[in-house]
């Protein structure tokens, strides 16, 4: 028996349907999942998933979803390999995907925070097209504004309402007025604040990875290539 531990996007209630169709599509006969909850900072909930490491007596993978990717990739590349009880990770929706990594299409471009390779456990990731959180394209303007980045180690509902603020008030600085193209996009009726905001806050393409299958096969190559070789 195998070990799945998910964890899930910092609005666990929003997200439920993406790591309930995931932990749903596993192998029960071979793989025990369960789910670490997204709550507090990226530097809290990664502490708490070392711990589960390091408690595991039996071959453990790691699965996240959104912000839970963005955490439990960055423990699979850290604690990886060299005896550790991980023997693979599944992202969705992960932050730091590298371009070109995608289980099925690939939607193109790579994670909003960047690329993390992962080379010591065997690691696969879905990734929806049109979402800008894992597929935002290489010279978008959302590159631009550090304030974005700040999402992800947010821990209460306070501290989004004035991240929110925070993102407003980048996106009319000296720092985009240098960029006439990237301001106008920024501004526009579908422009790049709107989508940004709306990705991040409401998930409109969390349903996509479900209803388009995205997660199941994600579920479905963990029970072909990790079963086997444990």
């Amino acid at each position: 028996m195998i070990d799945v531990l998910i964890v899930g996007a910092r609005w666990t209630s929003a997200h439920h349907s993406v790591t309930h169709t995931f932990a749903d599509a596993l192998d029960r006969d071979r793989f025990n999942p369960r789910t670490l909850a997204c709550l507090g900072s990226r530097s809290i909930v990664k502490a708490a998933v070392v711990r589960e490491v390091h408690r595991s007596i039996r071959p453990l993978i790691l699965v996240g979803y959104a912000q839970g990717a963005a955490v439990v990739g960055d423990v699979a590349s850290e604690f990886g390999g060299g005896g550790s009880p991980i023997a693979a990770c599944a992202l969705i929706s992960d932050p730091f995907r590298p371009r070109g990594h995608a289980v099925g299409n690939d939607p193109g471009g790579y994670g909003i925070l960047g690329e993390r390779e992962i080379d010591e456990v065997p690691a696969y990731w879905a990734a929806a097209r049109g979402d800008l959180t894992t597929a935002l394209a290489p010279g978008s303007s959302l590159r631009m504004v550090p304030e974005l980045f700040d999402y992800f180690d947010l821990s209460t509902d306070e501290a989004v309402i004035d991240w929110r603020g925070r993102l407003v008030d980048a996106s009319i600085r000296e720092q985009l007025a240098r960029y006439p193209a990237a301001r106008r996009l920024w501004h526009s009726k579908r422009g790049e604040y709107f989508m940004a905001t709306a990705s991040l806050l409401t998930g409109p393409h969390e349903t996509n990875y479900v209803r388009l299958g995205h997660v199941e096969r994600l579920a479905q190559t963990i029970n072909k290539e990790i079963a086997v070789h444990n």
